[in-house]
């Protein structure tokens, strides 16, 4: 299984040093939300202000 997350840090959110760690805390805390066992799933990550600012991908396949 793999977890791919990626996130676009070039928005005024991330002028708050603690945007980041707030975004993976609550990945993290919503892991069971964000996978449903499907072989693939993808759920889009926002910043407190609401803007879509990247994805995170779990599939049982690995690309390593």
């Amino acid at each position: 299984m793999e977890c791919k997350i990626k996130i676009n840090m070039n928005n005024a959110a991330f002028d708050n040093p603690g945007e980041l760690s707030h975004i993976l805390t609550n990945l993290a805390e919503r892991y069971e939300e964000v996978y449903n066992g499907d072989e693939s799933h993808v759920n889009y990550i926002f910043d407190r202000n609401g803007n879509k600012v990247g994805s995170i991908m779990i599939s049982k396949e690995n690309e390593y």
